[in-house]
């Protein structure tokens, strides 16, 4: 989506503004991921594989930029993954490796 695309996007600050929409909106995506579980967890399992991803990517982006990475968006992209990580344990989950393989 829009916001994958932002968050790895060379203009510093279209990435940074991009990273804390990200960051204010993970709770409740996670939250609405949550729900969905009670019905589909496998839906819910992949929905949270993608966000990792993209996460993942994003972080891994920032790092590349060695003395130019910023490091509160390399903050906020870690408490998202930890969010993350948070949601598929209330699903249940215990195998990371299944999210991580997942997408």
């Amino acid at each position: 989506g829009i916001i994958s695309s932002m968050i790895v996007c060379s203009q510093i600050d279209a990435r940074i503004a991009a990273i804390k929409s990200m960051k204010k909106r993970i709770s409740a995506a996670l939250d609405g991921i949550l729900t969905l579980s009670e019905r589909d967890e496998s839906t819910a399992v992949n929905l949270i594989a993608k966000i990792q991803t993209t996460l993942v990517s994003a972080l891994e982006n920032e790092l590349t930029r060695g003395f130019a990475a910023h490091p509160p968006s390399l903050r906020r992209l870690s408490r998202c993954l930890v969010e993350c990580a948070e949601a598929y344990r209330r699903i249940g989950g215990s195998d990371f490796s299944r999210v991580a393989s997942v997408g």
